[in-house]
C-alpha cells in the first residue's frame, strides 16, 4: 500500500505529483469500494509477485533466512488471490445468456497477449544463451520453440494459460457452482482431491507449473472455483463493508502468521501450505477494510503489463547486481538487502514509464499486448 511513495512516474499530470500528494491518497473517512478495492489489491498483487522472483543473494544468515522464507510464504498466495479475483470478476453479474459472448472476450483479451509475451520470452532467452547470460538455454529446434511459446516454458504467463482453460470450462463452473449447497460440496471435493493428489504424490515435493496434468489443473482450479463461488451466491456479502468482517479478517491473518511461525516453519507440508494459501484469501479481502482507502491511480491499472513483462526487467537488473555482488567482500548483507528492495521497486517503476510511453506513443500495438487493459 505504500508503494505510490515510491513509484510516481515523471510525467502525466497527477501522476506526476504523486509524491507531493501522497498524503491524500490515504482517507481513513472512507469505505473501499469494489472497484477500488480490486484495483489496489491486484496492484498491489503484482508488485509481491515481481518480488517473489527476485533472487535474494545471501542467506548466511539465519535470522534473514527465515524472514525470507516467511515472505516467500506470503509472496506465494499472490497468484492463488489473482485466480480468485478472476473467477469472481467473470461470474460477477453472470448471466447464463451471456457466456458466449464472455468467453469470446475473455479469449481475446487473454490468449493474443499470452502468445505475443511468449514468442517475447522465448526470443529473449535464446539471446540470452548465445551470450551465455543464462543457464536456461532454449533449444532452439522448431518443435521445442512451438511448445516454450504454448506451454509459457520460458515466461511467468502460466498463470494466463490455466485462465484460458478455466474460461473454457465456464459452462460447468456456473454448473457447479450456482448453488450454495452444491457449490460449498464441490468447493470441498476439489481441496480432497487436492489432499489425495499431495499424499499420493501425484503433487511433489515442489509445484511444476508447467505440468499439464490434471493435478496440477484442479491445484489452481480450486482458487479460481473459490472466487467463482461468491461471485455467484455471496456478492452482497463478498462487496460490503462491515465491522464484523473487518474484525473476522484482522483476527484471520493474525491466527494464520502465527500457524506459520508455530507449525508450518518446521512441520508445513504441500497440503498444508495449499490450505493455507486457500484461506489466506478471503482473510485478506476482509482485513484489507481495516486499511485507510487507497486513491486509485491510473498506472495501478497496468498491473497485467507489469505481469506479462516483468521477469525480462529482472533477469538484466538482477544479472548486473549479481555480477556486482560476487565482487564485494565487505557488507554483504547489508547489500543484499538493500539489492533486494531497489531491484523490486526499480523494476515496477522502470515498467510503469515504459508503458506509460508506449500508450502515448503507440497505443495501438498497447492495447494488443496488455489485452486492452490500463
Amino acid at each position: 500500500m505504500l508503494i505510490c511513495r515510491y513509484l510516481p512516474p515523471p510525467t502525466h499530470g497527477s501522476l506526476g505529483r504523486l509524491g507531493s500528494n501522497c498524503r491524500n491518497d490515504f482517507d481513513r473517512n472512507r469505505q473501499w469500494d469494489f472497484s477500488n478495492k480490486v484495483t489496489v489489491l491486484s496492484f498491489a498483487m503484482c508488485v509481491m509477485i515481481v518480488y517473489l522472483h527476485l533472487k535474494f543473494l545471501y542467506l548466511g544468515n539465519h535470522t534473514l533466512s527465515e524472514i525470507h522464507r516467511f515472505l516467500l510464504t506470503i509472496l506465494n498466495t499472490c497468484v492463488p488471490t489473482f485466480f480468485a479475483i478472476s473467477g469472481y470478476l467473470f461470474f460477477r453479474n453472470f448471466k447464463i445468456y451471456q457466456l458466449k459472448d464472455k468467453i469470446y472476450r475473455r479469449l481475446n483479451s487473454l490468449l493474443i497477449p499470452y502468445l505475443i509475451w511468449n514468442v517475447v520470452y522465448v526470443a529473449f532467452m535464446i539471446v540470452m544463451g548465445a551470450l551465455n547470460l543464462t543457464d536456461n538455454i532454449v533449444d532452439i529446434s522448431f518443435k521445442n520453440i512451438l511448445i516454450s511459446i504454448v506451454n509459457a516454458e520460458c515466461s511467468p504467463l502460466w498463470f494466463i494459460r490455466y485462465l484460458l482453460l478455466f474460461v473454457i470450462i465456464a459452462p460447468l463452473t456456473y454448473c457447479l457452482f450456482r448453488s450454495r449447497l452444491i457449490g460449498a460440496i464441490s468447493l470441498i471435493a476439489i481441496l480432497l482431491f487436492n489432499y489425495y493428489n499431495f499424499r499420493s504424490g501425484l503433487l511433489g515435493t515442489h509445484i511444476n507449473v508447467n505440468a499439464n496434468n490434471l493435478a496440477m489443473f484442479n491445484y489452481q482450479y480450486a482458487y479460481y472455483a473459490l472466487g467463482a463461488y461468491f461471485a455467484l451466491n455471496f456478492r452482497s456479502k463478498v462487496e460490503s463493508v462491515d465491522e464484523l468482517k473487518k474484525r473476522l479478517g484482522a483476527i484471520s491473518i493474525i491466527l494464520l502468521i502465527c500457524l506459520y511461525w508455530l507449525y508450518l516453519k518446521d512441520n508445513g507440508t504441500m497440503a498444508s501450505f495449499h490450505l493455507f494459501r486457500f484461506l489466506w484469501i478471503p482473510a485478506l479481502w476482509m482485513a484489507i477494510d481495516n486499511l485507510p482507502v487507497v486513491t486509485t491511480r491510473k498506472w495501478m491499472k497496468l498491473a497485467f503489463f507489469i505481469y506479462c513483462s516483468h521477469m525480462l526487467a529482472v533477469y538484466c537488473i538482477q544479472g548486473v547486481m549479481e555480477k556486482i555482488y560476487a565482487r564485494i567482500d565487505a557488507f554483504q548483507t547489508l547489500f543484499a538487502c538493500a539489492e533486494y528492495i531497489l531491484t523490486g521497486i526499480i523494476v515496477v517503476y522502470l515498467l510503469i514509464c515504459i508503458a506509460e510511453l508506449w500508450k502515448k506513443v503507440l497505443p495501438s500495438s498497447y492495447r494488443i499486448v496488455s489485452g486492452s487493459r490500463g
